[in-house]
């Protein structure tokens, strides 16, 4: 069934860049010694690359949402998700 058809043009174009992005997934994983490292490698890595594909900066997120999940509603998780993530504004601590 042709991709317009179903609408699914911008879903496959998307898989198409992901599968790009971590296409380095399978060559790291050769140069670590266990399956184990292979599969944490492998789910930083396309916490990067997600973040990258948003438009986000991954250090960053990464950071925000990791100081953030303790004290973060578990009604509102999706709110950590890259692509509805934004850099909260600094706290003035002088005030």
């Amino acid at each position: 069934m042709p991709s317009h058809a179903v609408g699914l043009g911008d879903v496959q174009k998307r898989g198409a860049q992901l599968v790009c992005a971590l296409r380095c997934v399978s060559t790291t994983r050769t140069a670590i010694s266990c399956d184990r490292g292979g599969e944490r490698a492998a789910v930083m890595l396309t916490l990067i690359q997600t973040a990258k594909l948003n438009d986000v900066d991954p250090q960053a997120w990464l950071a925000d949402v990791l100081a953030r999940i303790a004290d973060h509603k578990i009604t509102n998780l999706a709110a950590l998700l890259p692509w509805n993530w934004y850099r909260p504004l600094p706290v003035d601590r002088a005030a």
